[in-house]
């Protein structure tokens, strides 16, 4: 509204805009939504591969064992087979989160924090 405001004075009205005198609404702070342990271990469990289980987990030892070949640079690369000379991004967490959390059944909001 406020750009809209500021474009109406400077562009059609050609007046000088005055915008700090505006009263700015507050900011609604939303508090995230609490999981409960054994949510968050059905997610854990629901996860659809071993490699969404450990970025969910975060089970570096035996997700490291499991890699073939080793990665020589990141711990999780990217790529499908996920041999890539890069990183995963975050939309990968992301979607082992989502896809975890769809799997079982929590009809909670699920934020990711990067």
């Amino acid at each position: 509204m406020v750009g809209a405001l500021r474009f109406f004075y400077l562009t059609v009205l050609n007046k000088r805009w005055r915008g700090h005198e505006l009263p700015y609404p507050r900011k609604t702070v939303h508090l995230p939504v609490i999981w409960s342990p054994e949510e968050i271990a059905s997610l854990i469990d629901a996860a659809p591969t071993p490699f969404y289980r450990t970025i969910l987990m975060t089970e570096l030892r035996q997700h490291y064992r499991r890699l073939q070949p080793k990665p020589t640079v990141w711990l999780f690369p990217g790529g499908t087979r996920h041999t890539a000379d890069t990183p995963i991004t975050e939309k990968v967490v992301w979607h082992a989160c989502r896809r975890a959390a769809e799997r079982c059944g929590v009809n909670k909001p699920l934020q990711v924090f990067a």
